[in-house]
């Protein structure tokens, strides 16, 4: 949530207990309170700190250093009373982590810590919006006069600025919408053809890939067998050999080729028949096993003849599926480049009238901030070009200062004039 000027907020008490040089202590506030004492004393954590670890469960140290010290405490507490649009909230935050809080004296239960932060952020919003225009330091992340002049701009102007940008980039995003769906661009022909006509041609290639898939599963199945059979035509071959072989070696030595001992002839004699049977089996094998491969095969020329007839077929199917999705598509080019101008110039009159709203704001915030340097003789002018740049000058006895050649004291009092507008 961001900073809003209208919403009021005043802290009622803070109470503590072991938190940082405190042990248990509690301070009432009034409208206006000073804090007054030695270095060390906790002014700061009266000040601001205790505040924003409260609201915001902001601090520049870590939590595990936040315990009083001296007295080596484990854990702490802090309670804040503050009122908020005319609410007393009552939010206490411990170390380690838990937040309660209280609305009008009734506690406000949340499921989780989460969605207790979230319900302070919707309150007082972010803490580094919160450090830029509710406090005044000169310290880093609260004096916003230390930014570049346009980042200075854009905190002062945040808030009108925001919608501004917000419609900027509503019409930027329609911008790139008709410039990517400008028909003037296309170099083809736009057709509208029937979505009907593109949802036959989608169900008939869905019924030709089911037969085309049945088809070639039935000739990967036939490649199988054939690979397998021929597998076996060499298992046939290799044992053919061996046994052919065999015999020879029976043929031609007295000896046992195995042992090598001496053969009687009946053994000799039974084991050549024997050989020349398991020949005469194995060549019956061969045959019949090339008969099936050659049957294997005439097969699979025959099932791989409608796999090719369907495939032109599936093709130009798969071609006009294309085509009719890309000139449905072009249902989308429903601009021209005048609509495309149209957006263009819309935009630049938003930026005129962004520039038109910075001067007016400008107008207005000068002599509030003037009221207050009046005090120190000093003066800012705004100056504001037509393209919306932004510069400040500070001037006195007519001469104009850089905001870094001014004291301390006076950077506080522009600071002070900056926010009080």
């Amino acid at each position: 949530k961001s900073f809003n000027k209208k919403e009021k907020m005043i802290i009622k008490s803070l109470e503590f207990h072991n938190y940082k040089c405190f042990t248990d202590y509690k301070v009432d506030f009034s409208i206006l309170t000073f804090i007054k004492g030695a270095n060390g004393i906790g002014k700061s954590t009266l000040g601001k700190d205790a505040h924003l670890f409260c609201t915001h469960g902001y601090s520049d140290k870590k939590l595990s250093d936040l315990p009083n010290k001296p007295i080596k405490a484990k854990s702490c507490w802090v309670k804040e009373e503050i009122e908020v649009n005319g609410n007393l909230y009552a939010i206490k935050r411990s170390v380690p982590t838990k937040l309660e809080i209280w609305k009008n004296n009734e506690l406000i239960k949340f499921a989780t810590n989460a969605e207790a932060e979230l319900y302070l952020k919707s309150l007082f919003g972010d803490v580094n919006i919160f450090k830029k225009f509710r406090m005044i330091d000169n310290k880093v992340g609260i004096n916003f006069l230390e930014e570049g002049q346009v980042a200075l701009k854009k905190t002062i102007f945040s808030l009108s600025q925001d919608k501004f940008n917000q419609v900027r980039d509503n019409l930027n995003k329609l911008k790139y919408d008709r410039e990517l769906h400008n028909k003037d661009n296309l170099r083809i022909a736009i057709h509208y053809p029937s979505e009907k006509r593109l949802k036959i041609i989608k169900d008939g290639l869905i019924k030709l890939n089911s037969t085309y898939n049945t088809l070639t599963q039935e000739v990967r199945t036939l490649n199988s067998d054939l690979n397998t059979y021929n597998r076996k035509q060499g298992e046939i071959t290799t044992n053919k050999n061996k046994t052919k072989w065999q015999r020879d070696k029976l043929l031609q030595e007295p000896i046992c080729y195995e042992c090598k001992q001496p053969l009687p002839q009946p053994n000799k004699a039974q084991m050549l028949k024997d050989k020349n049977e398991a020949i005469t089996n194995l060549n019956e094998q061969y045959k019949n096993n090339v008969d099936v491969i050659e049957e294997l095969k005439e097969m699979i020329i025959q099932a791989e003849k409608p796999i090719a007839a369907l495939n032109p077929k599936k093709d130009k199917l798969h071609q006009l599926e294309m085509v009719l999705e890309t000139r449905i598509k072009h249902n989308d080019f429903k601009y021209n480049t005048k609509d495309v101008e149209i957006v263009k110039r819309s935009i630049k009159e938003l930026d005129s009238l962004s520039s038109r709203c910075l001067v007016r704001s400008i107008n207005t915030l000068e002599p509030i901030i003037n009221s207050v340097l009046e005090k120190i003789n000093f003066q800012v002018i705004f100056e504001v070009n037509d393209k919306g740049k932004f510069a400040i000058t500070l001037r006195k006895d007519e001469i104009d200062y850089a905001y870094n050649l001014l004291s301390d004291g006076q950077k506080l009092i522009l600071q002070i004039a900056f926010k009080l507008a």
